[in-house]
């Protein structure tokens, strides 16, 4: 049966490897915090600490979250006339940066790759029209207790992991697969998220 991994990528990346058709219970997850003065430093931290993960464990698929196309806005309420906003364009580096490491640390091992849009694996891991109580990582954390899926003992480290076990389950609902990787993605969906 093929482990298919889940990655949510950010300074602290939730990494879950899912077996469809396994228990939850029995599924792994964890946090890899990525350091460095940095950002590339942290980048390069991070993808050494990701090959060493990958290498060990070998799963067959991999689904990242993508990060977003935008420099986030900051800015607190409506902007008023004469506002400026604070745009933090070091954290979408860092997130592409991030992303990129992951893809070239997949490739390098030959383990086929699809991202998704946070919206759509929300939408199919919740449930369409889902609105978490508190916030989307708190709602992944309690999904995860209900399926009694081990989770990290740090709250940060939990709240990343769980998210990743949610990007995992959602590898279906992937929405940019290279070109490279859609004959093993097909694979998988035509066998159910069996190996063939």
């Amino acid at each position: 049966m093929p482990i298919i991994a889940g990655l949510d990528i950010a300074t602290s990346c939730g990494v879950a490897w899912v077996n469809p058709s396994t228990s939850p219970s029995l599924w792994r997850c964890l946090a890899v915090e990525s350091e460095g003065d940095t950002v590339w430093d942290a980048v390069d931290d991070f993808d050494d600490a990701l090959r060493s993960l990958l290498t060990e464990t070998r799963p067959d698929f991999a689904v990242i979250e993508r990060p977003l196309g935008v420099v986030v806005d900051y800015g607190g309420g409506p902007a008023k006339p004469g506002d400026k906003r604070m745009i933090n364009a070091k954290t979408t580096i860092k997130l592409a940066g991030l992303a990129g490491a992951a893809i070239g640390v997949l490739n390098g091992l030959g383990i086929p790759y699809a991202m998704i849009a946070d919206r759509t694996w929300r939408s199919a891991y919740f449930g369409q029209g889902y609105k978490p109580p508190e916030n989307w990582k708190a709602s992944a954390v309690e999904m995860a207790r209900r399926q009694r899926i081990p989770l990290p003992d740090t709250k940060k480290a939990a709240h990343d992991a769980a998210e990743a076990i949610g990007i995992a389950v959602s590898w279906q609902r992937a929405n940019t697969i290279p070109q490279r990787h859609q004959r093993a993605f097909m694979d998988l969906r035509v066998n159910h998220g069996r190996a063939a």
